[in-house]
This record gives structure tokens, C-alpha cells and sequence, in this order.
């Protein structure tokens, strides 16, 4: 009987997601953007306040992989992130504002926030910190 229970559960829970990343819609997004469970997941996650799931959203906005591709809003998540002290969100933010990603070109904040994540101790914002002071062009790997 247990065995029987699992696999109907098992069934409908892969039939619910076939539906969910069918390109159903939900009437609370707009009509541009398909049902995707990880991108839903991440969305209440990240509307909760948790930075690393704001920050994994960002990276599905950044590369538009699952939701639409939209920089501007992989940044406002970033920052949110990096406000809330979530290290690899700091420096992402300082290297946005570095190359204009998602927002427009500021140096001086850019050095703000690559000078947060430095004082903390990573490393590739230590290396990108130097030469954006240095005025050096920033080795991104981008």
C-alpha cells in the first residue's frame, strides 16, 4: 500500500511540474513571464528578505535563464542583497556599477561597494578595489 502511495505522489508531483514549466501563466506576474518553479521558489524566498536567494534570482534575471532576461532587475536584486551585508552580492554590485550593468556607470560607487566586499576579505574584490584606485582597467573575466 505504501509503495502504491509513493509512486501517485511521485506521479503528481512530476505531472505538477510538466504543468508548472509549461508556459502556464500566473495571474499574480506579468503576462510576459512563464510559470517556473525555481524562479517562484527563489521569488518568495527572496521576498522574504533571505540575500543569498535575492542574489540567486539576480543571477536568473542577469543571464536570463528561466525568467526574461532584464539586468535592471538583476541588479535591484543584488543591491538588496549587498545591503543586507551578503558578501558575493557586495562585490557583483561593485562590478555592476563598474561595467554600467543593470545600472548606469559610477565609479565612485563602485569603489564603495568592491571596498566593503575587500574589507571583508574577498579576494577578487581586493584585485578589482586595487585597480579601479589604481586606475588600471579591472580584469573582470567578463
Amino acid at each position: 500500500m505504501r509503495k502504491k502511495i509513493k509512486v501517485w505522489m511521485i506521479r503528481g508531483i512530476a505531472a505538477s511540474a510538466v504543468a508548472a514549466t509549461s508556459g502556464c501563466m500566473n495571474a499574480d506576474r506579468e503576462a510576459r513571464e512563464p510559470a517556473n518553479p525555481i524562479a517562484d521558489a527563489l521569488r518568495d524566498c527572496a521576498g522574504s528578505g533571505d540575500p543569498a536567494c535575492q542574489a540567486a534570482l539576480s543571477g536568473m534575471f542577469e543571464s536570463g535563464q528561466g525568467v526574461p532576461a532584464d539586468h535592471r532587475r538583476a541588479f535591484e536584486l543584488m543591491l538588496q542583497a549587498a545591503e543586507s551585508g551578503y558578501l558575493p552580492a557586495q562585490r557583483s554590485v561593485g562590478v555592476s556599477y563598474v561595467l554600467g550593468r543593470g545600472v548606469a556607470k559610477d565609479e565612485e560607487k563602485a569603489a564603495y561597494w568592491l571596498g566593503k566586499a575587500s574589507d571583508r576579505g574577498d579576494d577578487e574584490a581586493i584585485l578589482l578595489y586595487y585597480q579601479l584606485v589604481e586606475r588600471e582597467d579591472p580584469v573582470l573575466g567578463c
